[in-house]
């Protein structure tokens, strides 16, 4: 986080309301999970659907997007929401709903 056009007291403040609230921030881009409190639905009334092919990539940024691909995975392998970490909870779910 940028602080730098905040002052001492305001820099102190933030960083006491961040620890006070740890537990309803997000600390990575996969420590989100998911939920169903709200309900989404999108309105097409009676539109037809519009069937498009992919986008072709341009051969300069296929690197760059295999890097930013591999990064992402990375940091995924490592979230608690990881297929091995998933997989633990549904094996432990499943044993349990069996007993």
């Amino acid at each position: 986080m940028n602080v730098t056009c905040l002052t001492e007291e305001q820099t102190r403040e933030v960083g006491w309301l961040l620890s006070q609230y740890v537990d309803v921030s997000s600390k990575g881009t996969y420590d989100l999970g998911c939920t169903n409190f709200v309900n989404h639905h999108i309105h097409k009334d009676d539109a037809a659907l519009i069937k498009m092919p992919p986008r072709r990539t341009a051969l300069a940024q296929g690197v760059e997007m295999e890097k930013t691909v591999a990064e992402l995975r990375e940091e995924a392998s490592s979230s608690y929401f990881s297929d091995d970490a998933r997989d633990e909870d549904l094996k432990e779910g499943v044993a349990e709903r069996s007993m």
